[in-house]
This record gives structure tokens, sequence and C-alpha cells, in this order.
């Protein structure tokens, strides 16, 4: 490709359309011209090239010397150069910040997908890691030793972590641990779950032979899992402060509650 054919093209990427570019190059070449003179120059038609100029002065980006017939300039590059690059950068910061408030809104509420068990671990030292208000997981004890140094680090930083597992050990020094009292039953029913929430980000994954699960900004499901997590912790307090009396009314694994 020719250096002309180079320079229309870059031109394109800035605005100017074919006859635009072809008429500004050939007032560079040579200056200052007729219209005519113009058109014979660019290779612009002589029935475009008054338009032609009229746009490319509309753009400031030609200059008309009175005469008889006018004689027209181009703008010196380096001024034309300069003040589209301060155009664009004014349109590109105008841009970035419409275009985030409205993804904002949107891509907040995606889902994302998680089909293995490294990535639904990876995701949930994330959401530890970022935590700076609260954080509320549901686990079992093999999760909870993945997530020791972070859950460690978190609780360093002075931020509350409330927990509920499954043969967990209460002792657990980083933040407030609360036992879930039926194990096999709860494996049994909805298979070993991974529950990991703060202000901005919740996940949920089934674990076992088929991991997967999801990972969302979504502020709904943020505050259904919240909601998921603090039932369970009020409900266990509950059995816990009242075992006998709600195991005699319900039976050991309280089978008679699900009995709707």
């Amino acid at each position: 490709m020719r250096h002309t054919e180079v320079l229309l093209e870059e031109m394109k990427k800035i605005g100017f359309n074919a006859y635009e570019a072809m008429a500004y190059i050939g007032l560079l070449k040579k200056n200052p011209v007729s219209r005519y003179e113009l058109s014979q120059i660019s290779g612009v038609p002589q029935s475009k090239i008054y338009e032609i100029i009229e746009r490319l002065q509309e753009k400031n980006v030609v200059i008309v010397i009175e005469n008889d017939p006018p004689l027209y300039i181009p703008m010196p590059p380096g001024d034309l150069i300069s003040i589209i690059s301060k155009e664009y950068s004014l349109a590109f910061s105008s841009l970035e910040k419409g275009l985030t408030q409205i993804s904002q809104k949107s891509l907040n509420d995606y889902i994302l997908n998680l089909n293995n068990y490294d990535s639904i671990i990876l995701k949930a030292k994330y959401i530890v890691d970022i935590t700076s208000e609260n954080l509320l997981i549901s686990c079992w004890p093999d999760e909870l030793d993945l997530l020791m140094p972070n859950l460690k680090h978190l609780h360093d930083k002075k931020v509350k972590i409330t927990i509920i597992g499954y043969n967990l050990d209460t002792s657990f020094g980083y933040g407030k641990v609360f036992t879930h009292g039926i194990t096999e039953e709860v494996e049994g029913e909805r298979g070993k779950q991974l529950i990991a929430v703060n202000e901005k980000i919740a996940l949920m994954a089934v674990l076992g032979n088929n991991p997967h699960g999801l990972w969302t900004k979504s502020k709904e499901l943020i505050q259904l899992y919240k909601e998921y997590i603090l039932h369970e912790i009020y409900l266990w307090r509950v059995l816990n402060d009242y075992k006998e009396q709600i195991r005699f009314r319900y039976g050991e694994n309280l089978e008679k509650l699900k009995d709707l």
C-alpha cells in the first residue's frame, strides 16, 4: 500500500470520510488553491468538491482566503492532530464514565458458573480476601482447612467472621463458629455445600463427585444467601439451647419437623 493510501486509511479512523481525507492531503501537497485546482490535485470529483470543502470548513480543517475565485489552505498537520487528540481524549473519558454507569446496573447481576473444585475454592478465597465488613460462611472441615490462611489474615484485620459448619471444631480461632447438629441428614439431602458471602459477592457450591456452583454480585442473591446462613445459625442456636424438648417433639434427627 502506498504512503498516501496509508494516510487515507488512518484519517478515516479519526472521523474523515474518503473524499475529506483526499481533499486535505491534496491541500497539504499544494496550497493555496481553488476548488477546481483541488479537485484536480486530490482526485475528488468536481461535482463533490464544493460539498467536501464546506465540510472541512465546518471542521475548521480548511481555511478560506478571500479571493476571486476563493482559495483554500489547510490547517497545519501538527495543529490538526493536537486538536483531534484533545477532542478524542475528552470523548473517551466521557464515554468510559457513561458506559461504566450503565454497566454497573446490568453486569453486577450476572452469574458466573463454576464447574470444578479448584475454581470454587479459588473464588471462595477471593471473597474472603476482599471482605471489608462482614463475612458469612457455611462449610465442611476440608474446605475450612483450605480457607484457613485467608481467614487468619482477615481476622487479623478485625473483620467480623461468622461460620456455620458441619463437624467443625467450635474452638476455631478466627471468628464465631456454630456447628450443625445433623451432618448425615444434611449431607444425604443436600450434599456437601460451600457458601461464602460478604457485602459485595456471594458464592454457593455443591461439592462431591461433580462439584459445581455459582458466583455472583447480584444484590438479591447476596441477600438471599446471607439470610440462608443466618437462618441456619438461628435454628441451631435454638436447637442447642432447647435440645431435649425439640428432639422429644420432632424426633432425634428432626424427621417430624419435615412432615408438612
